[in-house]
């Protein structure tokens, strides 16, 4: 299972408890290095997500929480393109992206400076065209400020 954006690897150690084989992509290094420390012996690749390399067929699933808010549009759809094709047939992609319109960089926020793209419902289902999707829901958060998008996506039924 790969944790696409694992941050500090929270989810990576909650995904390997319960028996997935676990890796991660992170681009800030602080947040490699406490994944790193959190899952001992999971390979955590510090990189920006247009500089990582996924060779088709590779994953069983992709975890991705919250993280590709972080690439403008054109880059997401370049990114889930990646994640399709590195996916194994009837592998899944679980996403979630941030409910809204806002699209640019926040200046009020704990990370000072970051871009934050936020998507409508319809956007969100138009960016898995042809994937087959078991679900597209928008949520309130997690007690996080916000709303999401949540999405659990397979590629079985790519075009």
């Amino acid at each position: 299972m790969l944790d696409y954006g694992c941050g500090i690897g929270v989810e990576m150690a909650w995904l390997r408890k319960q028996g997935f084989l676990v890796e991660g992509v992170e681009g800030a290094l602080e947040f490699v290095l406490a994944a790193r420390k959190r899952c001992p012996g999971a390979e955590v690749l510090h990189a920006r997500f247009e500089s990582v390399p996924l060779s088709p067929g590779r994953c069983d699933g992709v975890w991705c929480n919250a993280a590709l808010i972080h690439v403008p549009p054109k880059e997401l759809s370049r990114q889930l393109g990646k994640l399709s094709r590195a996916l194994k047939p009837g592998g899944l992609l679980g996403l979630t992206l941030a409910w809204g319109r806002a699209k640019g960089f926040i200046r009020q926020d704990w990370i000072p400076g970051r871009y934050i793209a936020a998507y409508s419902r319809r956007e969100a289902a138009t960016l898995f065209r042809g994937w087959g999707i078991p679900m597209l829901k928008v949520t309130a958060g997690d007690g996080r400020q916000g709303r999401w998008i949540q999405i659990l996506a397979s590629c079985h039924n790519r075009k």
